[in-house]
């Protein structure tokens, strides 16, 4: 009995030792942590994708930044703090998984916000007319539950105003990005006077 308890504490040891640690400096690249069992798990303040410990390492949380999201791999750091400062207002559960229902009611917003900006109409479409809409026929369809859920959805005028801003502000550091990046277009040797025109024609149509 004696040995099994000395070996579980050397194996305890041994896996204090692998195990890596969050480090303040790890939010350059666009992460955060959570705890599981003591070890401090790595997830993304963008993607909210959670890794296992072991790719606790700059090079590897680099390498997601820049294959998950190339458009952001140049931001600084006050980007992902802001970032960082929004998930935090997400609730977690017990198990620190993310409520996957308040993730699924804000990507409902920026969906219904893109169909306003791709129809040109007023913001105010979707307080007015459209969550009403869609309130009424989830209560038809699938029963007033499902339609209390609908009713969290937030489109007033300043939420819609904001989803297509941010939307409009990815699609142009996606673009210029490319642009930037691609051996056909000297772009690095452009004056960067001529850089807000091209800044204003990729903005999705702000409509009020």
């Amino acid at each position: 009995m004696a040995f099994s308890t000395f070996d579980g504490f050397r194996r305890y040891q041994m896996m204090s030792k692998k195990r890596r640690w969050y480090e303040d400096s790890y939010l350059d690249y666009g992460f955060t942590y959570l705890v599981k069992d003591g070890a401090h798990i790595p997830q993304c303040v963008v993607c909210l994708k959670t890794f296992s410990n072991s790719i606790m390492k700059p090079f590897q949380l680099k390498q997601h930044l820049a294959n998950a999201h190339p458009q952001l791999k140049d931001k600084n750091r006050s980007f992902f703090e802001v970032k960082l400062s929004s998930l935090k207002r997400i609730k977690v559960d017990a198990s620190w998984t993310y409520q996957q229902t308040n993730i699924s009611i804000v990507k409902a917003s920026y969906v219904i916000a893109l169909l306003v900006a791709k129809a040109k109409k007023p913001h105010t479409i979707g307080e007015s007319l459209l969550k009403p809409y869609i309130v009424d026929s989830v209560r038809f369809v699938l029963g007033k539950e499902s339609s209390q859920k609908m009713k969290q959805i937030s489109l007033s005028y300043n939420i819609i105003k904001n989803r297509i801003a941010e939307m409009s502000e990815d699609i142009k550091e996606n673009v210029v990005s490319k642009i930037m990046s691609s051996p056909f277009f000297p772009f690095k040797l452009m004056s960067l006077r001529m850089l807000p025109t091209l800044h204003n024609c990729l903005f999705l149509p702000l409509h009020n």
